[in-house]
């Protein structure tokens, strides 16, 4: 049986003539692709989930998750029909989902060591436990507690809060083994980290009373933060604490940081300050060392918590207009934009900013990739790294493409080489040596005005040249963003 062959030059004039994949960095018109997002995953309107960070450098589809409608952290998702799901990827690369009739949709999950707690819209909690090779085991109700509106994790504390519709705070340690009333906060409405918000606009910190035991004892204060009135929201992560009060503007307590590593040193700052530079404020967060916040107006700014005191009159510097919404990711933060495109900001260490590059930071916004599918035969193909824009091309994963079609692959580590292999009437040889550059098609050398490129480990060819070497029939769907190809026999 003959190996099919497949022609994308039809889908490289498709790409290459549409203004929404020219380049990432060029001025386009986006149309609406997200549903839904988080700091390294996002929600196609189409229902697909895809992810990146790690060998993933853009975003990847998530083969076998559909009808989507969010994702929350430590493998939970509610599907349009409002079901609530657990997944999983297998060592094989085989997907396992699974239903959990019990919860209502859901409202957050919190993860924090081996726990990953999820709370419903009933008011139900629930914790799924990773064993000692971080596989998460199946969902279970969180004894002792329901009714809960929102939930939280202090890791300096080690101890959960479970604000409940009542005002009441309970908590419970790491372990989860008992949960117990919190008497010094009544009427509480919300917790972050260890910081509680009560409906009167009061804010609480929740504090350890003991230095030892704390796998077993809950001896725990409350005490309320003096200066803080009329406040309507909170943000919590590390030692920075964030409010926005009723006539938006912000508040900032904790602490500040300067020096790196070992050289790190923690300023306290107990005594909350109104950050004056910045009005109107509607959301708030903190990643890295830095103050990101996102006004009504749609503007995104930034100031450094990296110094020894956070003065009142610190700098704010603009990032972006036109936001709508923003995440943060501890060292990152991803936020949409009106047009529904989707920007990263921070600490890209790990590709945690689905930009397609491995620049360790990045002090300007970058737009994350494109969530482009390709299939195959009217299959989604399986992927291992995203499809990557760069320049003004298109590039395409080898191995993931090129197998998926039949071809044979062989990697050559010392000389970083690969070999792609089609047997048929009109036998096909390609191989791309990545340290050089070159690429050789039946032994003769082409010219490439992108070279092919190595991305957290997976090898990329420009659609262009794809186009030229292989055939069959490729339909590109600019509005889905979706590559068909249909393969034919010779």
């Amino acid at each position: 049986m003959r190996i099919r062959k497949t022609l994308f030059a039809a889908v490289a004039a498709a790409l290459l003539a549409s203004p929404s994949l020219q380049s990432a960095g060029a001025a386009e018109a986006v149309e609406p692709y997200v549903r839904s997002f988080g700091a390294v995953s996002l929600v196609k309107t189409d229902g697909t989930y895809w992810e990146w960070g790690g060998p993933k450098a853009v975003p990847t589809q998530i083969v076998g998750l559909t009808n989507v409608e969010e994702v929350f952290e430590g493998g939970w998702i509610v599907k349009e029909d409002g079901t609530v799901w657990i997944w999983e990827e297998e060592s094989s690369g085989e997907l396992r989902t699974e239903a959990v009739p019990e919860a209502n949709e859901l409202k957050e999950t919190v993860q924090a060591y081996s726990h990953t707690l999820a709370l419903d819209r009933s008011g139900n909690v629930f914790v799924r436990t990773s064993d000692e090779n971080g596989n998460l085991g199946a969902p279970r109700p969180v004894d002792g507690i329901d009714d809960v509106v929102d939930i939280a994790f202090s890791s300096s504390q080690s101890v959960y809060l479970f604000v409940k519709s009542d005002g009441s705070v309970w908590v419970a340690n790491s372990d989860l083994a008992t949960v117990l009333p919190l008497s010094d906060v009544v009427g509480a409405s919300a917790a972050d980290d260890n910081v509680v918000l009560n409906a009167d606009g009061t804010v609480w910190e929740v504090n350890r009373t003991d230095t030892v035991g704390w796998d077993s004892s809950l001896r725990l204060a409350a005490n309320p933060i003096e200066g803080l009135r009329d406040i309507q929201s909170i943000s919590a992560y590390r030692e920075v604490r964030l409010a926005i009060d009723a006539s938006s503007r912000l508040w900032f307590w904790g602490a500040t940081r300067t020096g790196v590593s070992d050289g790190t040193i923690v300023h306290k700052q107990e005594s909350p300050v109104a950050l004056s530079a910045v009005a109107d404020v509607k959301q708030a967060v903190h990643c890295e060392r830095s103050i990101v916040v996102l006004t009504k107006d749609g503007s995104l700014y930034e100031t450094s918590t990296s110094r020894e005191s956070m003065p009142t009159d610190a700098v704010f510097r603009k990032l972006a207009e036109d936001v709508v919404s923003v995440t943060e990711g501890g060292r990152h933060v991803i936020f949409q934009k009106e047009d529904g495109s989707l920007w990263g900001w921070g600490v890209n260490k790990g590709a945690t900013l689905g930009a397609g590059d491995e620049e360790f930071s990045h002090d300007t916004p970058v737009p994350v990739q494109k969530p482009i599918a390709v299939s195959l035969d009217g299959r989604t193909v399986r992927l291992a790294n995203g499809v990557m824009l760069r320049g003004a091309q298109t590039f395409v994963p080898l191995r993931s493409v090129f197998e998926s079609m039949g071809a044979q692959i062989v990697w050559d580590h010392p000389t970083k080489s690969v070999t792609i292999q089609q047997g048929d009437a009109s036998p096909l040889t390609i191989v791309v040596e990545y340290e050089t550059g070159t690429v050789l098609k039946n032994g003769s050398a082409v010219f490439m005005a992108e070279a092919p490129f190595i991305s957290s480990g997976t090898s990329y060819l420009p659609l262009r040249f794809v186009s030229e070497s292989l055939g069959a029939k490729v339909d590109w769907y600019a509005d889905q963003y979706h590559i068909a190809i249909t393969t034919a026999e010779e």
